[in-house]
């Protein structure tokens, strides 16, 4: 099965493993073609909602590019995931595109520090000897290889705005990943509602 690119809270190693404990981190990349936003309204809004608020999801735009963590996923874990993501109003669907992924491992351990069959072992180190750390989209995008990978969709109204709490934990997973500066700052300067964790 192809790799799963991860945009959302599943960029944190430890949440994707408390999800799915058998697959190990294989990278990060850009999905090229797409843009980063927040499905499902407030109760008020069109469409299905959730009571977390509007959880991040995917649309089609040429001019965008959303950062991922990619993870090699058993056939087991994709079945756990399935049923993790979404709520119960809003369902996600599974689509498959072309990733950039680039030849840094985020820092850190892969999920349960398994070795994925996709890592890129050849390559120690990113741009300028850096390996995880913030690199600017420039430094990133010349590195690499396309591989294709699945991700999720939800199936619903675009343009509700997150929790606070979810977008900080988004943003905060992100960082953790290795994505540029710049981009974990337009995640952090959102548009959000107020509220979150308990």
């Amino acid at each position: 099965m192809p790799m799963y690119a991860a945009y959302g809270m599943n960029m944190d190693p430890d949440h994707m493993s408390a999800k799915a404990p058998r697959s190990p981190i294989a990278g990060t990349g850009w999905l090229r073609g797409w843009r980063l936003t927040f499905a499902g309204g407030s109760v008020d809004g069109p469409g299905p909602h959730s009571e977390q608020g509007a959880l991040a999801s995917v649309v089609e735009d040429p001019d965008s590019q959303v950062f991922v963590v990619l993870y090699d996923v058993t056939e087991d874990d994709v079945a756990l995931l399935d049923r993790w993501e979404g709520t119960d109003s809003i369902r996600p669907t599974r689509l498959r595109s072309r990733v950039h992924r680039l030849p840094n491992l985020p820092a850190g351990p892969p999920v349960d520090a398994q070795v994925s069959e996709f890592s890129v072992s050849d390559v120690t180190s990113g741009p300028s000897g850096i390996s995880g750390g913030e690199l600017s989209e420039e430094e990133y995008a010349p590195q690499g290889e396309d591989v294709v990978a699945w991700f999720y969709v939800m199936d619903a109204y675009e343009g509700g705005l997150p929790l606070a709490a979810y977008l900080g934990q988004l943003a905060d997973a992100a960082e953790s990943a290795g994505a540029p500066a710049d981009y974990v700052h337009n995640l952090r300067t959102r548009p959000c509602q107020a509220g979150g964790a308990d």
